[in-house]
């Protein structure tokens, strides 16, 4: 959905006239709709949702520093590693590892160290051709209307997002309503909380999912019978 579809959702439901456009309004109402859709927004992105993940893969020089991805928020824990290399990368190395390491002044290294300090990736005695791989977190949920451009921020309306559309209309709704002092809003927020819970349990699959119900074994599993 796009952001004016979000936003009449929220005043319909809200009970409010649903106006021509929200950006661009003269409205305080529809303004202030625009800065609490964008609140949500930033709220959400950092569920950690599956649909924001990307994989990052930097080819080594001998610079031990390397521009993150624009839209980077945060790194998927124990993801990085040298293609074509069993054994991970270090990422991130702990602050008493990675300065041990520069008191070593050391020209190689295999393993990979390495490193996030001032939004830059540092690298330990890095090795010039190969590939350092790791998967990401993007900072951007929304796209513009081409779905070319993401964005951090709705800055139109026909902005549209990237997630689960009634995660977006339930957070902005409990939020306009708390607003306005409507009352209820805090049934629409523990409402907005039970369906956001509800997405991040299936939002990533799970390597068992539940119990097995055509299973004919039963405890104990070791034979106990002597040859």
């Amino acid at each position: 959905m796009n952001l004016r579809e979000i936003l009449s959702a929220v005043y319909g439901e809200t009970g409010y006239v649903v106006p021509d456009s929200f950006f661009g309004s003269p409205s305080p109402d529809d303004i202030q709709v625009c800065f609490l859709a964008n609140r949500a927004s930033s709220y959400l992105r950092e569920k950690g949702f599956q649909r924001l993940i990307k994989r990052f893969t930097i080819t080594l020089t001998t610079s031990e520093t390397y521009a993150l991805p624009s839209d980077y928020l945060e790194i998927v824990p124990d993801t990085a590693y040298i293609d074509g290399r069993i054994d991970a990368a270090y990422l991130p190395t702990s602050a008493p590892t990675w300065a041990w390491l520069k008191s070593q002044n050391s020209t190689s290294s295999y393993t990979c160290f390495s490193r996030i300090i001032d939004n830059e990736l540092n690298i330990n005695a890095p090795s010039p051709g190969e590939v350092l791989a790791f998967e990401y977190i993007s900072n951007c949920p929304i796209t513009d209307s081409t779905g070319v451009t993401f964005k951090q921020r709705f800055t139109a309306d026909t902005d549209e997002w990237l997630l689960d559309d009634d995660l977006i209309i339930l957070e902005t709704k409990w939020r306009f309503e708390k607003a306005k002092g409507i009352e209820g809003w805090e049934v629409s927020a523990q409402e907005s909380k039970d369906y956001r819970n509800s997405v991040m349990a299936r939002d990533k699959t799970a390597k068992t999912i539940g119990p097995r119900q055509d299973s004919v074994l039963a405890e104990p599993y070791t034979p106990l019978w002597v040859s």
